[in-house]
């Protein structure tokens, strides 16, 4: 129910400031969200944020997988998508090398 306030409120800041980007999961945009952006390195030195801390802090990591492809370059990449997801991976404390393992096992016993 949370959630649902906050894209009432996303809708409204998009109408009122159109051209701002905003969090992808509640769309309140940046100029108006205090919890600010959660940066995800791709690279050493570049990172991208597309939900912000809060709804960072209320995502499971599969919907963070979501949010970060939604971006359009992010998606477009298979190695920025790649380096994303690596870095998802190491904020939960996963090791990249086994959860790559583990899903490819997966894909072949379906």
């Amino acid at each position: 129910m949370k959630l649902f306030f906050k894209r009432i409120f996303g809708y409204i800041s998009e109408k009122i400031n159109p051209g701002f980007s905003s969090c992808s999961r509640c769309r309140i945009t940046w100029n108006w969200n205090k919890a600010c952006g959660h940066s995800v390195h791709y690279s050493p030195s570049s990172a991208v944020f597309a939900i912000c801390e809060t709804c960072w802090n209320e995502t499971t990591m599969e919907e963070k997988f979501y949010y970060y492809n939604k971006i359009p370059w992010v998606n477009e990449s298979d190695e920025i998508k790649q380096n994303v997801k690596i870095s998802i991976l190491k904020e939960y404390g996963i090791d990249p090398k086994n959860y790559f393992r583990e899903q490819k096992l997966k894909s072949i016993l379906k």
